[in-house]
């Protein structure tokens, strides 16, 4: 293998590091602030399934991880904090307020990050009270979210004329081979974001990939998300196993029926691609509508879903 194509694959691994661990400071910034309290609002705001899927966007959306809301809900299911119906409609809504990771991603707002990176850097290392830090932390995070993002759009334009690399893109276009793609990425990054920042920084950095092969990995990705809520609920009590077991459910039944629906209806991609022109836009919208879409149909069933579970995992 070349120098120069081994060093760009380390420079696209560097900026996926950077795109990660943006993440995670960001997340752990809104989580210090947060603090408690969403702890007690998760505990006290799920009585009906509406108020469970309300509850379970906002704390993703807190959060900004799905994956961290979901295991969250496992363990309050084991401590007896909540029950499965309620586990089932805040589950739902947590893949409802991932979405909003990748609506900021697919905004283009590459110049100000150094600016932003600079503000988050002056709060967290001049300022001593904890959440003017915490402030930091999140600008911080969300700066090298998109400064890694960039990174690898920049270093994967590189990769556009590159014949090897179209053709392992061509080989994606196989609905299967994408699905299992993506959720191979996914399980072995545990985040379904990082997948979905990949994707859009292909289309940024002018790889011609092929948006029905795109959408198939945000689908394949959505399978592989629920391989950390399941080790999680391992060791935990049948209970917390039937909460982990309904987020794959949910995932895998979303993904079967919207992946059908293209093959059925590609007018459905054809709407989305006349409605938004920018490629990572319309990633984003997918990823939104999809999502939507699973939770509408599916939240009118919470007590059969239920039903199957205990029926699945018995007493």
């Amino acid at each position: 293998m070349p120098w120069n194509t081994l060093q760009s694959i380390f420079f696209i691994a560097g900026g996926l590091v950077l795109f990660l661990y943006g993440i995670k400071i960001m997340s752990d910034g809104l989580k210090l602030i947060a603090g408690d309290k969403m702890k007690s609002f998760l505990e006290k705001s799920t009585s009906n399934r509406f108020l469970a899927l309300i509850t379970g966007f906002l704390v993703t959306g807190v959060i900004q991880s799905s994956t961290a809301a979901t295991v969250m809900v496992v363990g309050f299911v084991n401590a007896g904090l909540l029950n499965l119906k309620q586990a089932i409609g805040v589950i739902m809504g947590a893949n409802v307020g991932t979405t909003l990771t990748a609506q900021i991603i697919s905004f283009k707002i590459d110049n100000f990050i150094p600016i932003i990176m600079f503000v988050g850097l002056i709060l967290f290392v001049f300022f001593k009270k904890q959440n003017t830090k915490n402030i930091g932390m999140i600008l911080l995070g969300f700066g090298m979210l998109f400064f890694g993002l960039s990174a690898m759009s920049g270093t994967l334009s590189t990769f556009a004329e590159n014949t090897r690399f179209q053709t392992i893109l061509t080989t994606f276009q196989n609905p299967f081979l994408a699905i299992l793609a993506g959720f191979i990425f996914t399980a072995i990054t545990q985040s379904s974001t990082a997948t979905i920042g990949i994707i859009v920084a292909l289309f940024v950095g002018g790889i011609d990939l092929n948006f029905h092969t795109a959408i198939y990995l945000v689908l394949g990705s959505y399978v592989g998300t629920c391989l950390t809520a399941m080790i999680a609920a391992i060791p935990a009590n049948k209970e917390s196993k039937r909460a982990a077991l309904a987020h794959v459910m949910f995932n895998v039944v979303g993904c079967i029926v919207f992946g059908t629906a293209i093959v059925i209806f590609p007018e459905i991609l054809i709407w989305l691609q006349n409605t938004w022109t920018d490629g990572a836009r319309q990633i984003a919208m997918f990823h939104t509508l999809f999502n939507i879409a699973t939770v509408s149909l599916l939240l009118p069933f919470i007590k059969q879903l239920e039903f199957i579970l205990k029926k699945i995992i018995s007493d």
